[in-house]
């Protein structure tokens, strides 16, 4: 059942005001988050075709003790040892979040600015 709507009903105070400064911040914002996403992908490029791997050596007294490499079959080097494995096993999968996290971010962000645009776009047909 279709609804009848007076286009006065669709009139709100200042909404392309709103709708600007929103579209203004979210350019801000978008901007501010560039270099952090450059900087992720360069790193996902230098180290692309590797692989986190951890593993184990065994000393006399017959304790194990863990360390963290990165391993490529097909890149020289064949293996970048990074440290002992403890703490870098979790950085390295914080790391590996937050590079997807940002790139979801600024997916958002352009879903929200092409929302807001059309959010504008209605207002001034209403007016």
């Amino acid at each position: 059942m279709a609804v009848a709507v007076k286009a006065e009903e669709l009139k709100v105070p200042n909404l392309e005001r709103l709708v600007d400064t929103a579209l203004e911040r979210l350019k801000a914002l978008s901007e501010a988050l560039a270099p952090l996403l450059d900087v992720a992908e360069g790193i996902s490029r230098k180290y692309e075709g590797y692989y986190f791997e951890v593993t184990w050596v065994k000393n006399p007294a017959g304790d194990r003790y863990y360390y963290a490499y990165l391993k490529s079959k097909t890149r020289t080097p064949r293996s970048i040892y990074l440290g002992k494995a403890s703490k870098l096993v979790q950085e390295h999968f914080e790391l590996r979040k937050l590079g997807s996290e940002l790139r979801k971010a600024a997916k958002s962000l352009d879903n929200l600015h092409t929302l807001l645009s059309m959010l504008k776009d209605i207002s001034s047909r209403v007016e």
